[in-house]
């Protein structure tokens, strides 16, 4: 009779221990399909959001900036804009540029004052990076030329406004000194980064330089680029080569967006952690998949001994477990896979909330809301892992037991 054959009445006659075992390696590999797919998701969103509310795919800033942003970060900015945004977008690759100014204010609302984050943009070069169409509940973005901006849901919140309401705010000038305006609400935004939607407003680039005393430069200048973002070598040869087209002095600091974010810059080891993090996983699920083999094989030293006792070689005995090992890796790694990926669905279509202030401590950059992204890929590689494993798992502890003697096995209870 066939091995396989035989491995497999064996399996169906001990039912209650194939059923742990596949229950061990079902388990096993639906958390893997989860915890690749939660670290995959991770990635691409932190990515997507410091590529669309933080640097763009590449950002140009004045090089003496980075060391006074704590201090007087108005001092050093980006001049000649109209110069070096004439240079970049007659690159081929620029899809689009976006000037912006941060700001950082204090707000006069019912004898309070309350700190504030804003951002001076134009509101018509921010379609390719931040598109409010997407993100505005009530209203509508600020009219040219006025007084007018969008605050996003937390901060209206915490102001008490709302549509048509008229606050004002404090902000320092690029002189050191001080100066005031009083905006319109003329939007309200839910947006899906977690640092950007706290506590942060958006006003016309044009009123704010003016107030500000800034004239015609701005903070940092975004560029988006027909490149895939994640293909960073790319982004990076493109920033070199507009280093080269733009004048030298004052000397720009021009970065692809992996090196634009604080909070990048701790993830800079992402694929190292999360390789740690994996492996990790992966021995503690390979450890349940190699104990309960194991323990399966040293309950049947009685069967192996009769086995032996009836002339059946030891290579035979060894490749019959391997066969059995191999049967419960490649149904429990289906079945777990499966099972990951439709227990995965939900989370992938609807999402799980984020606590807003929980992660804005935290300091990631992340969505409001938790996703997970399973790819083939990671199905793949969760079944063929989970079945070598199991697999694998059988050889050495079969091998041991074989070379019992039929008479010692057939005495252990």
């Amino acid at each position: 009779m066939k091995l396989p054959v035989i491995a497999f009445r064996n399996l169906s006659r001990n039912r209650r221990r194939s059923i742990l075992s596949l229950s061990a390696i079902a388990v096993t590999s639906i958390v893997m399909v989860f915890m690749l797919g939660l670290i995959a998701w991770m990635k691409d969103d932190i990515r997507s959001n410091i590529t669309t509310y933080i640097a763009g795919d590449i950002r140009i800033r004045n090089e003496l900036f980075v060391d006074e942003e704590e201090g007087n970060p108005l001092e050093f900015l980006v001049e000649d804009l109209d110069q070096i945004r004439n240079i970049v977008e007659a690159r081929p690759e620029v899809i689009a540029v976006s000037p912006r100014i941060h700001l950082g204010t204090a707000i006069y609302r019912d004898g309070k004052t309350i700190p504030a984050l804003g951002m001076a943009i134009d509101f018509a070069d921010e379609e390719e990076f931040l598109d409010f169409s997407d993100f505005l509940i009530e209203g509508t973005v600020p009219a040219e030329g006025s007084s007018q901006a969008v605050f996003s849901r937390p901060l209206a919140d915490k102001l008490g406004i709302g549509m048509g309401d008229r606050i004002t705010l404090l902000l320092n000038t690029r002189r050191r000194s001080s100066n005031a305006v009083t905006l319109e609400v003329s939007g309200i935004a839910e947006f899906d980064g977690v640092s950007i939607n706290q506590e942060t407003f958006f006003a016309p680039l044009n009123l704010m330089q003016r107030i500000t005393r800034t004239g015609d430069s701005v903070m940092e200048l975004l560029i988006r680029t027909n490149i895939n973002n994640a293909d960073i070598n790319a982004l990076e040869l493109l920033a070199e080569d507009i280093r080269r087209e733009l004048p030298a002095d004052p000397p720009l600091q021009i970065s692809p967006w992996n090196e634009a974010s604080d909070f990048w810059a701790l993830m800079r080891f992402a694929d190292i952690t999360y390789g740690i993090m994996g492996a990790v996983f992966f021995l503690l699920g390979s450890t349940v998949i190699i104990n309960t083999t194991i323990m399966t094989i040293y309950e049947r030293h009685r069967e192996i001994g009769t086995l032996g006792a009836m002339g059946m070689e030891s290579g035979t005995i060894v490749r019959l477990f391997f066969t059995e090992a191999t049967f419960l890796g490649v149904f429990g790694a289906a079945i777990g896979t499966l099972l990951g990926y439709l227990l995965a669905i939900p989370v992938m279509n609807t999402g799980i909330p984020l606590y807003d202030s929980f992660m804005s401590e935290f300091g990631a950059e992340l969505s409001t809301r938790l996703y997970i992204l399973v790819k083939p890929g990671t199905l793949i590689y969760v079944f063929v892992f989970a079945s070598l494993i199991a697999s694998l798992s059988s050889y050495l502890p079969a091998r041991r037991a074989s070379r019992i003697k039929p008479v010692e096995a057939l005495r252990q209870e």
